[in-house]
């Protein structure tokens, strides 16, 4: 039986910043309840205001380390963060295993973070398919930044660059031998690239290599260096997100045409 008057009313506590209807919305999102399209249609009058964080990366890279950090940074500058993690799915429940969870424990309690983990449920690409409609619902919510990070992706798996106004490819210098096969999967959509675990060897091989890539349009894409777990260079890392939301923003605003001067 249709319960739209509950979820009117779910929808009227979303936009007053209730977060149990944000995480009631995204149950009912997640499960494709009937209302699902109904809830969607009204929610998308309201989005647009959060910025998309997509973080992606082969596994062991230190993702979600790196997105705790981050987040951290974040909240320092006091801006509120909403973050959906999508994880494999366990074959006997269809649940997300919950791992990056465990790995984002700092952040847990601090009202200014909402945290949702995603099952892939079997889609491809690294994310789930209601991860848009997520995001659209934590937008509504109130999160300044919104930080997607993938299940951990392989060459193909590049769905995130359709969700996210920047992408942060995260490797590490354990995977040099590995990066020119990834050239023409993951590597090609990075906006940022992250070397993670820069205390181990090869890092400095790993940067000359992510600096020779080819440029993205007219985006000199930058590459840098992180030691997560310890929280070096984390501030640099935002920076560079931040001149690549700077030049997005850009993009996105009208250049004034300049009228021409009236002789006489």
């Amino acid at each position: 039986m249709p319960r739209s008057g509950k979820a009117s009313e779910l929808l009227d506590a979303l936009l007053k910043r209730d977060r149990r209807a944000a995480a009631r919305l995204i149950t009912m999102v997640e499960n494709e309840e009937p209302e699902t399209a109904a809830i969607m249609k009204r929610i998308n009058r309201h989005t647009g205001r959060a910025y998309v964080i997509g973080v992606t990366g082969p596994l062991g890279v230190g993702k979600s380390t790196f997105i705790d950090a981050v987040v951290k940074e974040y909240r320092n500058r006091k801006k509120s963060i909403g973050i959906v993690a999508v994880d494999p799915s366990s074959r006997v429940s269809g649940g997300a295993f919950l791992g990056d969870r465990v790995r984002l424990m700092s952040n847990i309690g601090d009202q200014g973070v909402f945290f949702r983990s995603l099952s892939t449920r079997g889609c491809l690409g690294g994310l789930s398919r209601c991860t848009r409609n997520v995001l659209k619902i934590l937008d509504v919510y109130g999160s300044d930044i919104l930080v997607l990070e993938t299940a951990g992706a392989g060459q193909a798996d590049v769905e995130v660059q359709r969700l996210a106004d920047t992408t942060v490819v995260i490797l590490s210098p354990a995977i040099g031998d590995e990066i020119q096969l990834m050239k023409s999967g993951i590597v090609e959509i990075a906006d940022v690239f992250i070397v993670n675990k820069a205390d181990f060897p090869g890092t400095e091989i790993m940067t000359a290599m992510l600096n020779s890539c080819s440029p993205k349009g007219d985006w000199r894409r930058p590459v840098a260096t992180t030691i997560a777990n310890k929280n070096v260079g984390i501030s640099d890392a935002v920076e560079a997100i931040e001149k690549h939301r700077s030049y997005v923003e850009s993009l996105r605003t009208p250049k004034k045409t300049m009228r021409p001067s009236k002789k006489g």
